[in-house]
């Protein structure tokens, strides 16, 4: 699983008109089906264009954005694919600088540079679900000393949108010391959680770490949650009662949410103080908004609806939080710093298991586990065995 160096590495690929990627020729009808419609295929490869550069991808991360994205709930970013013009899914990848003439535009990376990003919140028709990506310097940065390749893969979106909550806790200019805040987390596992949970720890807040009872041990030793509330016995519906069902425990000042839905919203109202802050990196379910409500207008829509009714019925504060296409590479790097202080270099502690893009039984089973919630981490594509 470690990445390739650039000494292990040839200077360039072998030249090829064509690659292997994973696409959709349709548009598929929900996220259960989106496995039936990928497909393997030889398309052309990318032709670089001015300041860009060539990536050949070692991996590349499988989310449920990945297929929301596919199916047409974030409009924003969807592209509908056709039989002759297909669709290349995918955002976050690990990859090598491939091109010497690219590169040598480019004063911040050499071909055979290492190195990790994701494409911006953009409509794009090419992914990263492929052997190849062009993509501008601005969205990549160099992968950290010692990370393995799948937690370079998973990294790139998952902390833009951390870095985007954490900055509402904890904004960067602030001068104000903060250590006894209080944040619940929902999703403290996952790859978006787990690294809230660790930053927020590592500056001082108190945190309460939502996750299944497998993962309890994980969010506390690992990442190092305050306290761990798990689905099992409750989660934030339950977090403040005692045995006798009093509310002894401090209310929480945020609640920041990688799940989604509003059952977590509610369990989050119970939790919160007044005058306190529910962040969501996801959104809200369909209930009660119906169905069209995923759509752009009324995905907006249903946000602001939110927050002003949460002002004025909930007093709490409700924000959704995204990923910025502006400023990746700095965020990227940003993070991935801080990472490193926690744990000593060692990278993200994130729960990956990976597939070989080429074995499209194990490809169609994993796209099936992460529409389910049955993936136990993040999914990560070997791109490296078309190589061999």
């Amino acid at each position: 699983d470690a990445v390739d160096t650039p000494s292990s590495a040839s200077s360039t690929p072998e030249e090829s008109p064509s690659m292997k990627a994973l696409l959709l020729f349709t548009r598929p009808e929900g996220i259960l089906t989106v496995s039936q419609a990928v497909e393997i295929a030889e398309v052309p490869k990318p032709v670089v264009s001015s300041n860009s550069l060539v990536i050949q991808i070692q991996a590349a991360a499988m989310s449920l954005e990945d297929l929301y994205t596919a199916i047409g709930r974030r409009p924003l970013l969807h592209i509908s694919p056709t039989p002759t013009n297909p669709v290349i899914p995918g955002i976050d990848f690990v990859g090598r600088v491939a091109d010497d003439a690219a590169a040598a535009s480019c004063k911040d990376f050499k071909a055979g540079d290492v190195v990790m990003g994701c494409l911006p919140p953009v409509r794009v028709r090419h992914g990263t679900w492929a052997q190849y990506l062009v993509i501008s310097p601005n969205n990549i940065t160099k992968v950290p000393t010692n990370w393995t390749r799948s937690q370079a893969a998973a990294f790139g979106m998952s902390a833009l949108v951390a870095h985007a909550a954490i900055q509402i806790v904890f904004p960067e200019n602030t001068t104000t010391t903060r250590k006894q805040v209080l944040v619940g987390v929902v999703g403290a596992s996952g790859c978006i959680g787990s690294l809230i949970v660790m930053l927020l720890a590592h500056k001082g807040a108190h945190v309460v770490a939502v996750c299944s009872e497998e993962n309890s041990t994980f969010c506390k030793e690992q990442l190092g949650a305050s306290h761990v509330a798990t689905r099992e016995s409750g989660g934030l519906a339950c977090y403040r009662a005692n045995d006798e069902g009093r509310n002894d425990k401090r209310p929480l000042d945020y609640v920041i949410d990688c799940v989604g839905g509003n059952r977590v919203e509610q369990d989050a109202a119970k939790a919160l103080k007044k005058g306190g802050h529910f962040i969501t990196t996801v959104g809200h379910g369909p209930e009660p908004f119906g169905e069209g409500a995923s759509g752009g207008i009324g995905r907006g829509a249903v946000m602001a609806a939110k927050a002003l009714r949460s002002r004025m019925v909930g007093d709490y504060s409700y924000t959704l939080v995204s990923a910025s296409p502006f400023g990746i590479a700095s965020k990227l790097e940003n993070m991935a710093n801080q990472v490193n202080q926690c744990t000593d270099g060692k990278g993200p502690p994130m729960r990956t298991n990976t597939v070989a893009a080429n074995d499209m039984i194990a490809v169609r089973e994993a796209l099936d586990s992460v529409a389910k919630h049955t993936s136990g981490g993040r999914v990560i594509l070997d791109f490296s065995v078309f190589d061999e």
